[in-house]
């Protein structure tokens, strides 16, 4: 079981893990990952998590997964926008904080209140399934596992993985005709 943890560090330590993550061939995520296990070390076995003890305080039985691992996936809302600079600026005065892209080109992602929100300086295209609004997931597994696992499962693929200017991009369909995106970012391109 995973789970999101949004920190605040500097940019340059940022950075820095994304290369080693990149020279080390890891996802940020198992980079981290292995960072904080080597920290922790024997600690984090013997102190469970507040969801794994019951109110006895014993553990808890751990549910049985049955699809196996699933992809590893972060939720991104992506709006569209006439004004990306006019967006940013209303969301940095709210706290928020590029952390991909610029204002300067069709594509920024902010985080704010611990959350991602995409923004496209652009028009959504109706005719691929696009809204204003759009359920977009960046993908920490490869992108082909993720296809390969959701025809699997009888998903309806709107657009098979392609190369895109920030990395690849898998587009599936909802039995209602919405559109789900999955991108797999590569970092060397969205810097």
């Amino acid at each position: 079981m995973t789970a999101q943890l949004i920190v605040n560090l500097d940019r340059r330590l940022i950075t820095s893990l994304k290369r080693r993550a990149i020279d080390s061939e890891l996802s940020l995520s198992e980079l981290v990952t292995r960072i904080c296990s080597g920290y922790l070390g024997e600690w984090q076995d013997e102190s469970p998590a507040a969801d794994d003890v019951t109110s006895d305080g014993s553990l808890a039985p751990r549910p049985e997964r049955q699809w196996g691992d699933e992809p590893e996936l972060i939720l991104q809302s992506i709006v569209h926008v006439a004004d990306a600079p006019g967006a940013v600026a209303l969301l940095e005065a709210l706290g928020g904080e590029v952390v991909q892209g610029s204002t300067a080109g069709d594509w920024v992602q902010v985080e704010i209140g611990g959350a991602q929100l995409g923004l496209l300086a652009h028009p959504p295209a109706p005719e691929l399934g696009e809204s204003v609004v759009e359920l977009s997931f960046e993908a920490r597994t490869p992108l082909d596992e993720v296809e390969s696992r959701v025809r699997a499962h009888g998903v309806a693929v709107a657009a098979p993985t392609t190369d895109q200017g920030f990395g690849r991009q898998l587009r599936l369909r909802t039995p209602d005709g919405f559109v789900v995106t999955i991108n797999e970012i590569d970092a060397e391109l969205v810097e």
